[in-house]
Formats: C-alpha cells, sequence, structure tokens
C-alpha cells in the first residue's frame, strides 16, 4: 500500500490502521543509538553504529542483545542495560520529532474518516 491510500478491508470499508510509534511515525533513532551506547558502555562493550543497529535489531530484545554479544546477556547484565537504556533514551525522545510526512498522514487519515490507532514497544507512563 502506497501510504496516504485508503485500503479495503473486510466487507469493503477502509482498513483500520494501527500505526507503530517509535521508529515509524516518531523520528528517535539517534535517541535509541545515544541510549543503546550508553547501555553498552556501562557493560564495557565498544558502541554500535546505525549501520549495525539496523542490520542486528530485533524483538524480542533481549534477542538483539544477544545477537550483539553472541551470548544470551545475563540477568544482571539484563537489567543493568535496560536500565541504562531507559533513562537515556528518555533524556533524548523528547526532542525527537515526527518522522517526515507522519502529521499530515495522520490528519489526511482522520479527516477521510478512516479510524487509526497507536501502539509502542516502549513502556508509556
Amino acid at each position: 500500500m502506497v501510504l496516504g491510500q485508503q485500503s479495503a478491508g473486510v466487507n469493503g470499508r477502509a482498513a483500520h490502521i494501527v500505526w507503530d510509534w517509535n521508529g515509524t511515525l516518531l523520528h528517535d533513532i539517534h535517541a535509541v543509538i545515544d541510549a543503546t551506547n550508553a547501555a553498552f558502555g556501562e557493560l564495557g562493550m565498544p558502541p554500535i553504529t546505525l549501520e549495525r543497529y539496523r542490520e542486528l535489531y530485533c524483538v524480542p530484545v533481549p534477542r538483539f542483545y544477544e545477537r550483539l554479544l553472541g551470548r544470551a546477556p545475563s540477568g544482571s547484565e539484563w537489567r543493568v542495560m535496560d536500565e541504562t537504556f531507559h533513562r537515556h533514551y528518555w533524556q533524548r525522545a523528547s526532542s525527537a520529532g515526527l518522522a517526515d510526512g507522519a502529521a499530515e498522514l495522520l490528519a489526511s487519515r482522520q479527516a477521510a474518516g478512516g479510524t487509526q490507532s497507536l501502539c509502542s514497544l516502549a513502556p508509556h507512563v
């Protein structure tokens, strides 16, 4: 589907769109990379590049760390990386803006009467 086009759903009605927040609508990749590298730094790991991140990133997130470490992180390593990542991410995410065209796309969908919702892997308070 080309973004901005209506797609037919069940019974010929327009499909309901579920948008991903982090990394799709919110352009937060630099906050993610900075926070990831801060978490790695806590364990003495070298920083990674954006290209390496994109090559290895997967969910569930502990699997991503396993791919980077070559082994599953221990429980204590996971707790350190998780806490460090979120602390650094939230400090930086507030300055992240929407992806190019996201606001217009959401507004266009709403104006056309289409339904949409938002999901996120990040904990929100």
